[in-house]
């Protein structure tokens, strides 16, 4: 099953606030909300390629967590103290994040539940 600090991890990281996305520093609510998009498929594409040759059996042995989960938390800090910056709403970014997330994209098996989940808000 998935550990729980994996699920305060990917909250904190996908939906509250975001990495770098390489553009550089967000200039409006709307970049905050791009980059979180785009810091999704990240979290996605870190599960397909670590876990995607598991079975889900073998998936729910495993903690769950991408070798990079620290990697992309840390760079989460940054956007979240620039959203607080420039005074962006939940609902603002939220709304934004959502007519975008139907994009995301997953090759695997784990990945596509994984992504699953993140699209219902179920992680």
């Amino acid at each position: 099953m998935l550990a729980p600090r994996f699920l305060a991890a990917f909250l904190v990281v996908a939906i509250a606030v975001t990495a770098c996305s390489g553009s550089g520093e967000a200039e409006t609510c709307d970049d905050i909300a791009d980059q979180t998009v785009v810091q999704m498929q990240k979290l996605v594409d870190a599960v397909d390629e670590e876990f995607g040759s598991l079975t889900l059996e073998q998936f729910l042995e495993t903690d769950g967590e991408p070798s990079n989960l620290a990697e992309l938390s840390e760079e989460s800090a940054a956007i979240e103290k620039r959203w607080e910056e420039l005074g962006c709403t939940d609902e603002e970014v939220g709304q934004r994040i959502s007519t975008q997330i139907g994009g995301l994209t997953a090759e695997t098996e784990i990945g596509l539940l994984f992504l699953d989940l993140v699209v219902s808000g179920g992680v």
